[in-house]
């Protein structure tokens, strides 16, 4: 049984890191204006958007994962609800720390249900890598008696 189910955690693992890695097109919505085409994918430890598959990461179109405060699904900001063509199950938002948001809004629920969890996995892992690594700092810096 045990075997069984580490099977599946590995295939889920392994369809995870395919499916971020490899990238997603979903639309990015503007609290005004049109919603655009966005090629969104997670390398390292950053989530990046950009206008095709060709295009450069840049560093100021991308969120640190561990710097990512929510992930909400479907309408929550102003600029989804304006979003009138797009179902509320196809839509979700990255927050930061911020308070900078990334409204994105996907085909299908199957697709943006997969994305909000694979994203989740990778903020909770980065912020555990974060956390460890400032309490490492900490009680390096404690004074010696």
């Amino acid at each position: 049984d045990d075997i069984e189910s580490r099977a599946e955690q590995l295939k889920f693992l392994n369809g995870m890191v395919q499916s971020v890695c490899s990238g997603v097109r979903f639309r990015k919505h503007r609290k005004h204006g049109k919603a655009a085409h966005r090629w969104v994918l997670v390398d390292k430890d950053r989530l990046y958007w950009k206008e095709n598959t060709a295009a450069q990461n840049q560093k100021t179109r991308s969120f640190n994962l561990a710097k990512i405060v929510a992930i909400q699904p479907g309408k929550h900001t102003s600029a989804l609800k304006n979003a009138d063509d797009v179902e509320d199950s196809q839509c979700f938002s990255i927050v930061s720390k911020k308070h900078v948001t990334l409204d994105l809004s996907g085909e299908d629920e199957n697709t943006v249900h997969s994305w909000i969890v694979y994203l989740t996995a990778y903020n909770r892992h980065y912020k555990n890598i974060s956390n460890a690594a400032l309490a490492e700092k900490s009680s390096s810096v404690l004074p010696q008696m």
